[in-house]
């Protein structure tokens, strides 16, 4: 499985994080976005799909399940169903300094998605969950 992560688009915080006592309580959604690659791309040949956890500033769950299918779909991938959605705050990813890095950076900049990819066929063994 490869996981790398991307940042995409910009989002202004409209002053949130000013009405917010302190940044520790600023809370997120990660949304996980089962989703396979587009035709014509270069994932196409390379991967079967992938589980996108998708980093969101949005005020709504439902704001951000739309933004996160729509930042899948405009990297050059088909979002094929929402597996979960968690709302997080940093304080829930103090023993993850991978997360707490994706926490971050979405409050700068909106949106971090993170590609958790699988091949066509799973390995001898493999399961692609």
């Amino acid at each position: 499985m490869t996981c790398h992560s991307r940042c995409v688009g910009d989002v202004s915080l409209g002053g949130a994080l000013d009405d917010m006592e302190s940044p520790t309580v600023r809370q997120l959604f990660v949304v996980t976005v089962v989703a396979r690659p587009a035709h014509g791309t270069s994932e196409f040949a390379e991967f079967g799909g992938a589980y996108v956890n998708c980093w969101i500033d949005e005020p709504s769950e439902e704001v951000a399940i739309s933004r996160a299918t729509a930042e899948v779909r405009d990297s050059g991938w088909i979002p094929e169903s929402v597996s979960r959605i968690l709302a997080v705050t940093r304080d829930e990813c103090t023993d993850n300094e991978e997360d707490r890095a994706n926490f971050d950076l979405t409050l700068t900049d909106g949106v971090v998605l993170v590609f958790h990819t699988f091949p066509h066929e799973p390995e001898d063994g493999e399961a692609t969950h």
